[in-house]
């Protein structure tokens, strides 16, 4: 008997003590690329049709390429061309309009679990600007609030947050990346995006003509708020739209964007392998080669895939291609 009370109470103390620490190096943020979704978008300003995202103020706009809507498509939609940093999907945010004062898009979503007061969290976003002229300014002070409980939209844009970036994001070429870190000073369980500065609080610049209505604009993707300070040795590093033709090494691919068709061009003679995998990294198309070749991909559905090409030396190449049709 007294084996079996000390055997629970190691259990409680386990459950109790250590098995809160298991998430410390977890990334905290649920669905942080924007991948999972209840159901596809069909229109602009749909962000509750990504699992467990909710628009706290405004319309912000989710972008997945399992939309048959182009104004909302991955990576040729409305605002240009822009390879999500990660995935299939990104969420597109309103930071400041010039006819309408204090105008924010903001996104919230509640945390795997709430954060342990006194530990020191580490905070990540991927941002970029559109590759497009229509949203034409750009503005400072994009950052994150966390919260207890969720924030009602008449509150959220009140001159705080818990982090935000001095930097203005004008890349419309490649991803960059937000980070910083801050000690919990509470169990917050609530994180939310975007930002939360007034006009009057924030550096507006760019704008192509005075008068008139103009606005700033960003997507965001891969979204982490952990405790390991890892979490952060990543690079944003997708880049923005797609050249007729991908060059890497001996090997070439075109087109990309692709449809019916890819081929693949070789300077070498010797054998090589080429794989297509979907994003769940599972092998759609896995062939060897000897010289140049056509692969037919009717077959594949719209979306984003990733191909790598081996040769008899063992050189790897490696890469991103996009199905529009």
């Amino acid at each position: 008997m007294l084996f079996i009370r000390f055997k629970y109470f190691i259990i409680c103390l386990f459950v109790a003590v250590l098995l809160p620490f298991f998430g410390v190096t977890q990334n905290l943020v649920n669905n942080p690329s924007f991948e999972d979704t209840v159901s596809c978008p069909t229109n602009e300003h749909q962000l509750w049709r990504t699992d467990g995202w909710y628009a706290v103020n405004q319309t912000p706009d989710y972008f997945n390429s399992c939309t048959d809507n182009a104004d909302i498509d991955v990576p040729v939609n409305y605002f240009g061309n822009t390879i999500p940093a990660d995935g299939n999907g990104y969420v597109g945010l309103v930071s400041y309009v010039s006819t309408t004062p204090d105008f924010r898009e903001i996104i919230g979503t509640e945390l795997k679990q709430p954060l342990i007061p006194g530990t020191r969290y580490y905070v990540s976003a991927c941002i970029i600007r559109p590759d497009t002229s229509i949203a034409d300014c750009v503005v400072n002070k994009f950052g994150f609030k966390f919260s207890n409980t969720f924030l009602p939209s008449t509150s959220v844009v009140d001159n705080s947050s818990h982090f935000y970036t001095d930097s203005t994001f004008r890349d419309k070429n490649n991803w960059e990346t937000i980070k910083g870190s801050f000690v919990a000073d509470s169990a917050y369980s609530f994180l939310f995006i975007g930002n939360f500065y007034t006009d009057a609080d924030i550096n507006v610049s760019d704008c192509s003509t005075a008068g008139g209505y103009h606005f700033a604009y960003n997507f965001i993707d891969m979204i982490c708020v952990s405790a390991d300070s890892s979490k952060l040795n990543y690079s944003c590093n997708a880049t923005v739209g797609f050249s007729d033709e991908v060059s890497a090494s001996e090997f070439k691919i075109s087109p990309n964007p692709f449809n019916d068709f890819i081929s693949l061009r070789t300077t070498k003679s010797s054998h090589f392998t080429f794989v297509i995998s979907d994003v769940s990294g599972k092998a759609i198309v896995s062939q060897v080669y000897e010289g140049n070749a056509v692969i037919e991909t009717n077959h594949l559905t719209k979306g984003i895939y990733f191909y790598k090409m081996v040769d008899d030396s063992g050189k790897v190449v490696t890469g991103k291609l996009v199905k529009t049709l």
